[in-house]
């Protein structure tokens, strides 16, 4: 009896760290819609605020910081939604786009002329071009972002979420940078790798 209790132990721990995974996962998820719901419900001018209670409670959400931060970006307030990418990726790691848009915001400039979108491209390129649609979190908020913005063409992952998160008068940019994008990866042969990257991040 002794034996079989000691052969259990780990069992029994290996099936309660899974279990725990699993309810942290569904957490994440289920705070997530939540911050979503709340953008997708407010008005445009009134995102902000209809998130500040889910920024403000006991256990902050990322999203909310995240999306708190795509409204400030829609009004060129780029340091301002920097400070907020880079809150939200600091309370949820798994939102990678979260750190992507803190560093593009970091660098471009304010402004009309505002260099984001390629900041954008820039920073997804120098991070080794991640997969963006690896992680539900990411996902959920590319899309729920792509909703709420003016109909896109057919668009990569980082199309769409530069395409999600700018100024409309910066949409022009996007895809003139899609072009340059899979000419990079392609090279001057069009080597097979390429195409392969490519596939990483179409949505």
């Amino acid at each position: 009896m002794k034996m079989f209790l000691l052969a259990a132990v780990p069992v029994i721990g290996a099936v309660s760290v899974l279990l725990a995974w699993h309810s942290a996962a569904r957490r994440r998820r289920s705070d997530c819609r939540e911050a979503i719901t709340v953008w997708e419900s407010a008005a445009a001018s009134g995102r902000a605020d209809a998130l500040e209670p889910l920024r403000a409670a006991d256990r902050p959400s990322a999203a909310a910081w995240y999306l708190t931060g795509v409204s400030w970006l829609r009004e060129g307030r780029i340091r301002q939604a920097a400070r907020c990418f880079g809150i939200a990726h600091h309370l949820e790691e798994r939102i990678e786009t979260a750190a992507l848009l803190t560093f593009s915001c970091l660098k471009a400039r304010e402004g009309s002329d505002s260099d984001l979108v390629e900041q954008i491209f820039k920073t997804w390129d120098e991070m080794k071009r991640p997969d963006l649609l690896r992680f539900d979190e990411d996902r959920l908020l590319i899309d729920s972002v792509c909703r709420t913005a003016p109909p896109a063409p057919p668009l990569s992952a980082v199309g769409r979420l530069a395409w999600g998160v700018v100024p409309s008068h910066l949409h022009s940019r996007v895809e003139p940078l899609l072009g340059s994008v899979r000419a990079k990866a392609e090279g001057p042969a069009s080597a097979p790798r390429g195409a392969e990257d490519m596939s990483l991040i179409e949505s």
